[in-house]
Order: structure tokens, then C-alpha cells, then sequence
């Protein structure tokens, strides 16, 4: 019996799991958006688990089991009605509606959202179920909520490095759509098992913390909201601070995430008790080096394992409280759906409410020092007054580490320059007040110092003002755009990035202010192109996919059409700005922007009206798979004239998309030429070059012959094994540089 609620408990969450990567990289290609489709898809998913929760709760609270099993069957065979089997015919309609956060919310819902809502039901629903039963371990069911989270860590980790890479997404539908029937299946077995092993009474006996007739106190349950709600929001926190902050790793996601679920998994178990004490017991420790890294920086190794080891320390504190404080198996379902709340708001949080309100990711800092103030116990976790004299070298530590960690941040210049901001936005007479406060607060008792002080490193933090190097901060819903003077002194370089990736370089002063840099050189692959291009009489129109500083409208001349495609207005609106960059009102050719997803919207272009097309959308960790399938490339084609250039610009730093291309080009019966633009001169460096890679295609060789003669282009032969990338298919790990 307990075989079988553990394994259906289990496969509803690894189904769970694996469905929300597999939904929004099916609908991808008819939404485009990338990081927005994403992000609204995981909005929609958080919502739809919360409803699960909810539903749980009511059913629960049904008195006869048998009357649960029956409305909860005609769910689950509700769900197995409509599986995921096609994309509804509605999505069409949807794709044309003004609102793309609501239309990608109901092509969601409408291709997932009703076995979604049953899977998430499972967790609360089948515990609460085993507590009816006569099993020994009823009384307590709460460890069954490892077997979930194992579930979903494992399917976590599966999709990407087992499914995605073997399985198209039909496979990876049909394969699904069959193990949810047999979840359907099993979990009405597993409520007929509870229904045939009813519970005696000395089984029910309450044991775990109250009894059901013993009340919920109403600040027990905002504790409980805000211990699930401030995890969430640390791990969305660590996982944005780290792909913008310090590198741009694809599936980066994955590790806080699964860092999390993990806490969520010991928490629960028969360890959770010791490893809750041991986890909350270090992060004062964690935290001021979280506050050190946060002041002062460090290399990308170390500041990966400190910020992973304050969310591993951060998140452990948090839900082994919740373990700890755990209700009657009688208020299961109610825990649960507090649980789920919580989450919810942390994410709600960071994805619609943190963009709005700062232009970095302040939110992180926040969730730390929420931490701090929801797990106030430090190092004396470990040792108490009546702890043995060898155990009470952990109080020696908290007095020592923490006040020389402090010390060494404080003579840094960022620390002065974080207090300078804080200070310089409170009266004098509170300018030292605040932070003297909060040291108040959390040194009632010795063991709390570090605490205090990561409290007060998180707080410097916030007030830590804008890089004198920097022009101009902005955040919108598709990341942290930055304009800030090249390190040299000179003030004369502006560079934009898009958190640590850099989309463009110039220099701001006449006649250097005209000459393209970085990726976009002259003597680059992008200048051979445009060279052999200038020569024909008939190039008159290229469109470009991603627009950056806007580098490329340098190559404008007088009588042709530059089609800038770019998804986020704001970037737009900086490149225009000629007190940022000069590029766009310093050409001399017609320029056109359309703003939009360019899957979408370069379909609106006239067939082979385009001479040139550049598809530049590839640097960053989350690259827009979409654009570079089979089906992107064939419609390109279409837009592009007989002996036009199809050019992809695939710099990155971690993922080799060359072999890609040529996998594609193989398929399409295309030619394929690449150059690898690595060896850059000092003279070239100081003009802003960077290296770079580029990918030419074209339907006849002799369109890009000068290029390979002439330029030292090779040729980009397919890379045996490797399969094209369709919109049904893509396997980012095949061509991960590791």
C-alpha cells in the first residue's frame, strides 16, 4: 500500500514537471517572445497549482472518502479527455489579440491547463487520503511530500538531458499522454486501497503537533505564507542575479531550482530535523558572505558557490521550519494550499512586481534580507548554554568570523559608497540611526550578530548607488538594460548591455563615432558580407533580427531600407537616442523598426523583397531556439530574393551553434560557410573590435563564392550525428561548450 501511494505521488509530480518545459517549447514558435513566453507560461503553471491546491483543500474537507474517490475520478478522467494532443484550433485567433501575456496564458490553458490542474492535486490530495488508512505511518503523513519534490527534481533534470534530447515533442506528448493514464489509473487504486484499509482510532491518535480540534492560529498561518512565500522569491532572486550579474549560463534555472526542491526534500524527511539546525545554524556565516559578495564582488566561482550556498542554507532554514511546525494530518490539505499561496506570491513577486518597481535585481537582496529576518537564530543553533565545553567552538566562530568579514567589506570603497547612498536619502540626525537599529534589533543575544550584520550588508546594499560609469538603467519585462562609459577613463566608449552581455560599443566622439565595433567590424564577417553586398547594384533592402546599439544601420546608404526586428520597444528607444549612441540618427539609409516577436512579425514582409537578412539574436544565456529551426530558416527563405544572403551572427560564449546550421542547410539544401573571427589585432582592439562568428547561407554557391575565395570563409560542413533543429525538436546540451 505505501509502495503504491508513493509511486503515484511521485509520477504525478515527475508528469508535472515535465509538462511545463514540453508546453511552452511546443507553443514557442506560435507565440515567439522567448524569455516572455517563458515566464508567463511558469506565471500560468504557479496559478494553476495554487488551484489544484485549492481544490484539494474542499474535496478534503468531503467527509466520506468514498465520495472524494468518485468526484475526484471524474476529474482525473475529465484531464485524460483532454490531453495535450494538438494545438487547439483557437490559436490562431489568439496569436492576433493585443495582449500577448493573456493570449500566451489561454493557449496554455486551452492545450494543458486541465491535466495540468488534476497532476496538481496529487501531492496534498493522495497524503491526505493515506491518513484515512490503517497503515502505521498514516498518523504522519508529511513524508510523502519527498517522494513529490523527488519526482519533480528528477523530471527537472530528465527533460533536458534524457527527453529533449531523444524525443521529438510529438514522441515526448504521446510518451506523456500514456503515463498519465496510468497515473489515472493508479491514483483511483490508491484511494480504493485507503477505502478497503480503513483507520483505527489508536492509529489517528494526534502525534505530530496539534490535534484537529486545537485552532490555527491566524499569524501561524501568515508565518507559514511568508516561510514558502520568501524561498520562492530567493530562488527566482539567485537564479536572475546570477544569469544577469555574473554569466549568462544556459539552463542556469535549473540548479536553484533544483537546490530548492532538494530543501524541500530533506526538510521532509526523517533527517530534516538535524539538517535543519545544521543549515540554520551557518547562514548568519552565509549570509555576510552573501553581503561581501554583494559589496565588494569576487570571481564568477566563487560568487556561483557563495550565492547557491546562501539559497542552500537560506531555503533549508525556511522549510525546515515549515517541516517543524507541520499541522494534524487533519489540516494536511489546508498546510499544503498555504504552501502553494506562498509560493505563488514569491513568484508573482519577482516576475510582475520587482520589474516594475527597480531597475536592477533589487529583489534579491530583499529575499536575503527577509531570510535573515524569518531565521534569526545564527551559530547557536549548534551550540546551546548546556552544550558540551568542545561543541561551543561554534559560539568562538560567530564571534570572531562574522565581525572580521564585516571588517573587510567595510574597507572597501563600494561599502563606503553603499553607506554614502543610504545615508544621503535619510536626514543626518537618522544617517547612522537606521543601521545602528537594525543592530539593535538582532544583538539582543550574542548568537545573533551575524545576523545583524548580513542584515545590514543586504540594506547597504540597496542604498549602493548607480556606477558613476553609467548613462542610463532600465528594466522591462524582457531583462536589465544597461549604458555605461568602457573602464578607460576616457569616457568616450558607451557600452550597452543586457545584463552581463554586451550588444554593442561605441566611441562618442567624431570621425570615430561612425566606424562599426565590437561583433559589427569592417574587417569582420559581417563587413565582408557587407562589402560583397555594396557591390551589386540591387541591394536595396536587408532586414535585421535584433537590434542592440543599432551598430548595423552604420552600413546604411543612401536609397536602401534597413528593417530593424526587435522585440523589446526599450531597446529601441535607447539605440534612437543620440545621447546614447549615434548609429540609427547617423545613417544615411531608411530606417524601419517593427517591434514584436521577428518570427511573427517578419512574416508580414514581402516575399524576396529582402537582399540580406541577419538573424542577430544568439549572445545571451536564453537563446530564442525558434529562430534558428528549420521552420525559421525555410521562412526567411521566403522573404529573401533568389540570390539574396541569409547571415547568423552566434557569438556565444557557451554554446557552439555553427553545427546547427549546417545541419539545417543540409536538410534545406543550402550552402553553408562559416568564418570564425577570433584572431583580433591590437590596432583592431583599439577601435572596439571583438571576436566573433558568423554563419552565411544562400540557395546557390555562387552568391557567397567571393566569401570563401576572397575573405576566408570555409565551408560549414554537417557534423555527423547531429540532427537539424525543427520546431518540433532541439537539444540544447549537443551543442553546450563545456
Amino acid at each position: 500500500m505505501l509502495l503504491l501511494f508513493t509511486a503515484v505521488i511521485f509520477s504525478g509530480a515527475a508528469l508535472l514537471f515535465v509538462v511545463q518545459p514540453m508546453t511552452t517549447r511546443w507553443i514557442l514558435p506560435l507565440l515567439g517572445g522567448g524569455a516572455a513566453v517563458w515566464n508567463t507560461a511558469m506565471m500560468f503553471f504557479q496559478v494553476a497549482l495554487l488551484a489544484g491546491y485549492i481544490y484539494a483543500h474542499l474535496l478534503g474537507r468531503l467527509r466520506s472518502l468514498r465520495t472524494q474517490l468518485v468526484v475526484h475520478a471524474v476529474v482525473l478522467g475529465a484531464g485524460a479527455l483532454l490531453l495535450p494532443t494538438a494545438v487547439p484550433k483557437a490559436a490562431a485567433w489568439m496569436t492576433t489579440t493585443s495582449d500577448p501575456a493573456m493570449h500566451t496564458m489561454l493557449l496554455v490553458a486551452a492545450t494543458v491547463g486541465a491535466p495540468f490542474f488534476v497532476l496538481s492535486t496529487t501531492g496534498p490530495l493522495l497524503q491526505r487520503w493515506f491518513s484515512f488508512s490503517d497503515h502505521p505511518s498514516a498518523r504522519d503523513p508529511y513524508f510523502l511530500y519527498v517522494a513529490s519534490n523527488v519526482g519533480s527534481l528528477l523530471a527537472l533534470l530528465a527533460y533536458p538531458a534524457l527527453l529533449e534530447p531523444w524525443l521529438t515533442l510529438g514522441q515526448q506528448r504521446l510518451v506523456w499522454a500514456i503515463g498519465y493514464r496510468i497515473f489515472a489509473v493508479a491514483a483511483v487504486a490508491a484511494g480504493l486501497a485507503a477505502i478497503l484499509r480503513p483507520r483505527t482510532a489508536d492509529v489517528v491518535a494526534p502525534t505530530v503537533v496539534a490535534p484537529d480540534r486545537v485552532p490555527i492560529a491566524r499569524w501561524t498561518r501568515l508565518r507559514w505564507v511568508m516561510l514558502a512565500a520568501v524561498p520562492s522569491s530567493l530562488m527566482l532572486g539567485t537564479t536572475h542575479h546570477l544569469a544577469l550579474n555574473v554569466a549568462a549560463v544556459p539552463l542556469l534555472w535549473v540548479v536553484p531550482l533544483a537546490i530548492y526542491l532538494l530543501t524541500f526534500i530533506v526538510a521532509f524527511s526523517p533527517v530534516g530535523p538535524t539538517a535543519t539546525r545544521v543549515f540554520t545554524g551557518v547562514l548568519p556565516l552565509v549570509a555576510v558572505g552573501v553581503g561581501v559578495l554583494l559589496i565588494a564582488g569576487a570571481g564568477p566561482t566563487l560568487t556561483f558557490g557563495g550565492h547557491l550556498a546562501f539559497l542552500l542554507a537560506g531555503a533549508m532554514a525556511c522549510h525546515g521550519r515549515l517541516a517543524a511546525e507541520r499541522p494534524h494530518a487533519s489540516r494536511l490539505t489546508e498546510f499544503y494550499l498555504l504552501l502553494a499561496f506562498g509560493g505563488a506570491l514569491g513568484g508573482i513577486f519577482n516576475a510582475l512586481v520587482a520589474p516594475k518597481l527597480f531597475t536592477t535585481v533589487a529583489e534579491y537582496p530583499l529575499a536575503v534580507l527577509a531570510v535573515c529576518l524569518l531565521a534569526p537564530t545564527s551559530l547557536g543553533a549548534l551550540s546551546s548554554r548546556g552544550m558540551a565545553p568542545g561543541r561551543r567552538w561554534s559560539l568562538v566562530l560567530c564571534a570572531i568570523i562574522p565581525p572580521a568579514m564585516l571588517g573587510a567589506v567595510v574597507a572597501t570603497e563600494r561599502f563606503k559608497a553603499a553607506l554614502a547612498g543610504i545615508h544621503g536619502a535619510l536626514p543626518s540626525a537618522l544617517q547612522w540611526g537606521v543601521p545602528a537599529l537594525i543592530c539593535l534589533l538582532f544583538i539582543r543575544r550574542p548568537r545573533q550578530f551575524g545576523v545583524a550584520l548580513a542584515a545590514l550588508l543586504a540594506i547597504s546594499y540597496l542604498g549602493l548607488p548607480e556606477r558613476p560609469a553609467f548613462l542610463h538603467a532600465e528594466r522591462t519585462f524582457f531583462g536589465t538594460y544597461s549604458i555605461e562609459n568602457r573602464p578607460d577613463g576616457s569616457g568616450a566608449w558607451h557600452q550597452f548591455f543586457h545584463g552581463t552581455t554586451l550588444h554593442g560599443t561605441q566611441y562618442s566622439r567624431i570621425p570615430w563615432s561612425a566606424v562599426p565595433t565590437t561583433y559589427y567590424s569592417r574587417s569582420g564577417p559581417i563587413g565582408d558580407v557587407m562589402q560583397l553586398l555594396s557591390k551589386r547594384q540591387d541591394f536595396d533592402r536587408a532586414a535585421f533580427i535584433g537590434l542592440g546599439a543599432g551598430t548595423l544601420a552604420a552600413y546604411g546608404r543612401s536609397g536602401q531600407t534597413f528593417v530593424f526586428y526587435e522585440i523589446d520597444p526599450a531597446v529601441v528607444r535607447i539605440a534612437s537616442d543620440p545621447s546614447l549612441f549615434t548609429w540609427i540618427s547617423g545613417s544615411q539609409a531608411e530606417l524601419e523598426f517593427v517591434t514584436g516577436d521577428a518570427r511573427l512579425t517578419i512574416a508580414g514582409a514581402g516575399d524576396g523583397s529582402c537582399d540580406l537578412i541577419v538573424v542577430d539574436a544568439f549572445s545571451s544565456d536564453a537563446i530564442p531556439v525558434h529562430l534558428i529551426t528549420r521552420e525559421a530558416v525555410n521562412l526567411y527563405l521566403t522573404k529573401l530574393a533568389a540570390n539574396g544572403i541569409l547571415v547568423f551572427h552566434v557569438t556565444n560564449r557557451y554554446l557552439d551553434l555553427v553545427p546547427v546550421l549546417a545541419a539545417i542547410s543540409s536538410e534545406l539544401e543550402l550552402v553553408s560557410i562559416v568564418r570564425r573571427d577570433t584572431r583580433i589585432t591590437d590596432a583592431e582592439q583599439q577601435l572596439g573590435k571583438l571576436s566573433s562568428v558568423w554563419v552565411a547561407l544562400a540557395r546557390d554557391p555562387a552568391t557567397v563564392a567571393p566569401l570563401t575565395r576572397e575573405m576566408g570563409w570555409q565551408p560549414n560542413p554537417a557534423r555527423p550525428g547531429l540532427r537539424a533543429w525543427t520546431d518540433d525538436y532541439s537539444n540544447i546540451l549537443s551543442v553546450f561548450t563545456w
